[in-house]
C-alpha cells in the first residue's frame, strides 16, 4: 500500500463530486500496484465543541485530481456518537488511485481516525512509510500524533524533544506495529514543555537497530499559563445554564462555591473538569452572586455572576 498526504484542487466542473463543501483541506490519496479490492473505516473520536451535530464530513472518491467521482459518503456528519462508519468493498486498477477527503462539519474541530484494508490482491508491502507527524500547542500541554501508511520490521518510534533544535533527549518511547500494511495512527503528550521553542522529531528504529528521522516540529511557549475561569453567559436569565470555562484543563479536582452578595454560601460541592468547562446550578434565583473556585493548594479565583 502507499498512503500519501496530498492536497488536491477541489473540483467542481468535472467528475461526481461529494455532495458537501469542502471547506477545510484534509486529502489524502491512495494508489494501489496491482488491481485489489479495498474499503475503509471512519470513526470521528472527539470534537473540540462536544454538543448537537458537531463532527466531520467524509468521503471517498476515484479518479484523477481534476476529475474525481465520489464512490461513498460516511454518515453526515459523522460525530463522536455515530458508530465506526465501514464502506462498500470498491476496486482499483492497477496504478488507479482513490482520494479520502475529510471536512469539518459547519467549522468544527474533531479529531478522527481511518483504517485502509486490503480485502484483496493488490497489496504491495513497502518499507515504513510516515503518512505525518504533527506537534500541536494545547494551553500547558503538547500533543504529538503521526500516522504510517505501512510498516516493515518496525520496533519502535522515540519521540524527542530539543530546546536549541540541535541537541534533543528522548521524552517517549511507543512500540510499533512490526510489519503492517494497514495504516496506523500512534499519539502521545509532551506534559512539561519548555518556555520558549520547543522542537520535536520522531526516531523510528528498526529490529536490525537501523534508524530513521521524520522532520521537525515546533512549538512556542511564551509562559506557562495560569489558571483562570470564565462564566458564559453573565449575565444570564433565570432557568438558563451557564458554565464555567477554564482557559485550561485543571489537573486536579477543585472545589465550587456560589454566595449571595450578603456572603450566605449559597451551594458548595466538589468538581472534577473533563471537557474545559462546568454547569452551574440552574436552581439559583435572580440576583447577584460571587462564584469562587478553589483547589488543594489554595488556588482562588472569584467571579460576580448575575442571574436576571
Amino acid at each position: 500500500n502507499n498512503l500519501s498526504t496530498f492536497i488536491a484542487p477541489y473540483d467542481n466542473t468535472t467528475g461526481n463530486d461529494v455532495t458537501f463543501v469542502v471547506n477545510n483541506l484534509s486529502w489524502f490519496k491512495f494508489c494501489t500496484v496491482n488491481t485489489g479490492t479495498y474499503n475503509v473505516q471512519f470513526d470521528v473520536l472527539s470534537c473540540v465543541f462536544p454538543t448537537g451535530s458537531n463532527g466531520s464530513q467524509m468521503a471517498i472518491l476515484t479518479g484523477s485530481n481534476n476529475n474525481m467521482t465520489n464512490i461513498w459518503q460516511a454518515t453526515n456528519p459523522t460525530t463522536p456518537s455515530t458508530p465506526t462508519q465501514t464502506s462498500p468493498n470498491f476496486s482499483l486498477a492497477a496504478g488507479s488511485c482513490a482520494f479520502l477527503v475529510v471536512d469539518g462539519f459547519a467549522g468544527d474541530a474533531c479529531s478522527y481516525s481511518y483504517l485502509l484494508t486490503n480485502v484483496a490482491g493488490g497489496c504491495v508491502l513497502l518499507p515504513i512509510e510516515l503518512l505525518s507527524f504533527n506537534a500541536i500547542q494545547k494551553a500547558d500541554y503538547v500533543d504529538l500524533t503521526w500516522a504510517t501508511a505501512t510498516e516493515k520490521n518496525n520496533d519502535y518510534f522515540t519521540v524527542e524533544r530539543s530546546v536549541n533544535g540541535i541537541d534533543y533527549e528522548a521524552i517517549e518511547k511507543i512500540d510499533g506495529a512490526g510489519t503492517n500494511a494497514n495504516v496506523m495512527f500512534y499519539s502521545t503528550v509532551d506534559k512539561n514543555p519548555k518556555q520558549g521553542i520547543n522542537y520535536y522529531r520522531l526516531k523510528q528504529t528498526d529490529y536490525d537497530g537501523k534508524e530513521s528521522y521524520s522532520q521537525i516540529r515546533s512549538v512556542y511557549f511564551a509562559e506557562n499559563l495560569k489558571l483562570d475561569f470564565s462564566i458564559i453567559p453573565n449575565p444570564s436569565n433565570y432557568g438558563e445554564t451557564s458554565h464555567i470555562v477554564f482557559n485550561k484543563m485543571p489537573t486536579e479536582q477543585l472545589k465550587l462555591s456560589v454566595f449571595s452578595m450578603e456572603g450566605l454560601l449559597i451551594e458548595e460541592s466538589e468538581i472534577h473538569i473533563d471537557n474545559y468547562k462546568y454547569e452551574l446550578p440552574k436552581k439559583l434565583e435572580r440576583g447577584v452572586y460571587i462564584v469562587k473556585v478553589s483547589n488543594k493548594e489554595s488556588f482562588i479565583k472569584t467571579k460576580r455572576y448575575i442571574v436576571k
